[in-house]
């Protein structure tokens, strides 16, 4: 749900997920749940992409993992180039864990998941409206909570929990 909630219109909604706070124990497996549930949405391979953090600013083609979105007519293109740009250029603010391909003659940017990004950084105080979705661990739930609650409110927030 998490995945699909940021490819939708390759993230350019109001409802788009800004960040996902996940327990710091559970950090490693859900990245793995997420890569799966990319592979499952985009049919795409994922493995060579853990390690995706060559310099973001190059012109590089998509990965051919990314191949079948790329020329997918089903998978939005970000509105213009200066918004592209702008996408982009959040990627260096963390760690690429799922996707990171982009292509801006196409104004093509995967969904992509970041790990380690900087909790000042623009990547997480300003509005994304693009398809990055940024980790947050956490150690206890009152430091969730803190953390949510130090940020303006949200239009939207969803909560998956195995608890009640």
């Amino acid at each position: 749900r998490v995945v699909w909630a940021r490819m939708l219109n390759a993230g350019q909604t109001c409802i788009a997920p800004d960040y996902v706070l996940v327990p710091k124990s559970k950090k490693e497996k859900f990245i793995r749940a997420l890569r799966k549930a990319y592979t499952s949405l985009t049919l795409d391979d994922t493995s060579n992409l853990a390690d995706a953090t060559a310099d973001v600013y190059s012109e590089k083609q998509p990965s051919a993992s990314s191949s079948r979105l790329l020329h997918s007519p089903d998978y939005a293109r970000i509105i213009n180039r200066r918004h592209f740009d702008r996408i982009v250029g959040l990627l260096k603010y963390g760690k690429v864990v799922v996707g990171g391909a982009f292509d801006a003659k196409e104004r093509f940017i995967a969904p992509t998941v970041l790990d380690d990004v900087k909790l000042d950084s623009p990547l997480m105080t300003e509005e994304i409206f693009g398809p990055l979705l940024p980790l947050v661990p956490y150690d206890t739930l009152d430091d969730a909570i803190n953390f949510v609650n130090s940020k303006d409110k949200p239009l939207a927030m969803y909560i998956f929990s195995k608890n009640d």
